[in-house]
């Protein structure tokens, strides 16, 4: 009897703490998009550029705000928590069963129809069951990342065009700053769709086996990695591969220098991710796993693994390919976003604004079906 109940509350501690929320990345991979992305979107610019400059001196500044999302406002109220949770991902089978452009939603009412059509297959998934009475937050539970992604890039946008309209000196500091918080924080959706796991509702991998991999990846092996990772993550992001795969994935007809293009780059950044889910799963097998998880009657027993210290050679290069793509997508809009503005001329910009804890940026595509 003592046995059983003491096995029924480590099964209990266990399922509490796995499924928590999960961070991406954690500090340092996020860290490490912003800083590479800066360093990208200088060498895209050129030295000569106002903007190159910025970025070189905001670069630390870019880098906490990458981490905002998990770091500050997480720390919110339970309703804040829950609207900002569900903007870190998108889980592609609820929305198509063979993602593609073809099939994936680019607006929330398209999202709310998608799942609609997952659920007259589906009934028993928690999202399904949520559906009838709470329409907004079980397609929520879907995930977003890519229409925040254009939400903040509009934001950007904005404020960019009012630093360039800007009469007097206070008004485009104030305008820059904006656009720089704004981007900041954008760079954390970035590094977000980079990772697989925030591509799939098994984000924990508890389906297949490997429970626990989401924050062994994106934490526990990135902390265990070397300080030349941020150098290895730019030496290999700079050529723009992965940048120029993504974006010959993308038709034709939806390349253009239009409102939607930050979000259109996400999906496909999201889509890129989604194909490595088997790539990382085999990785953890071959490498890390020493016995899987199980989750048997609602109990989730994570997978055993071997220390991280010892096996993250093998995840090395997965991480660096994957770092390295959030940095690349995150480079590419900032870039777009400053010449769609006119690329102003930023070369008197000085400020020492460095916004520690932004406020709470909602999600209003969420709650606002006329946002598009």
């Amino acid at each position: 009897m003592v046995r059983r109940l003491a096995l029924a509350c480590i099964s209990l501690v266990i399922t509490i703490f796995s499924s928590q929320p999960l961070l991406a990345w954690g500090e340092r991979g996020h860290d490490h998009v912003a800083i590479v992305a800066a360093r990208l979107a200088e060498d895209e610019l050129g030295p000569k550029s106002s903007l190159t400059r910025i970025l070189r001196e905001k670069e630390a500044m870019l880098a906490h705000l990458a981490n905002v999302p998990d770091i500050v406002w997480k720390q919110l109220d339970q309703v804040t928590f829950e609207s900002n949770s569900n903007t870190h991902f998108i889980d592609m089978e609820y929305l198509s069963s063979k993602p593609s452009f073809a099939t994936l939603p680019r607006s929330f009412p398209g999202m709310v129809a998608a799942v609609q059509n997952f659920c007259k297959s589906h009934e028993q998934e928690k999202i399904c069951t949520e559906l009838p009475t709470r329409r907004h937050d079980a397609v929520a539970t879907a995930g977003s990342a890519h229409l925040r992604m254009k939400q903040l890039q509009m934001m950007m946008l904005s404020a960019l065009q009012q630093a360039a309209q800007a009469k007097d000196k206070t008004t485009k500091i104030d305008a820059v700053n904006e656009a720089l918080m704004v981007g900041g924080i954008m760079g954390h959706f970035a590094g977000d769709l980079a990772q697989p796991m925030h591509t799939s509702s098994d984000y924990d991998g508890y389906e297949r086996g490997h429970g626990g991999l989401h924050g062994y990846f994106e934490s526990n092996i990135v902390d265990a990695l070397d300080l030349q990772l941020v150098s290895q993550v730019y030496k290999a992001a700079l050529p723009r591969r992965e940048l120029q795969k993504i974006k010959a994935s993308i038709p034709q007809e939806l390349r253009g220098d239009n409102d939607d293009f930050a979000m259109i780059l996400a999906e496909a950044e999201g889509l890129d991710s989604h194909q490595q889910l088997e790539r990382l799963r085999m990785i953890d097998k071959k490498f890390a796993i020493l016995k899987p998880s199980s989750n048997e009657r609602g109990m989730r027993i994570p997978a055993e693994r071997k220390d991280a210290a010892s096996v993250a050679v093998n995840f090395r290069p997965l991480i660096t390919e994957r770092l390295g793509v959030g940095a690349q997508v995150l480079a590419d809009i900032w870039v777009r976003t400053y010449r769609l503005a006119g690329s102003p001329d930023l070369s008197d910009f000085k400020s020492y604004f460095y916004p520690v804890a932004p406020k709470f940026i909602p999600p209003v595509y969420v709650t606002d079906l006329n946002i598009q």
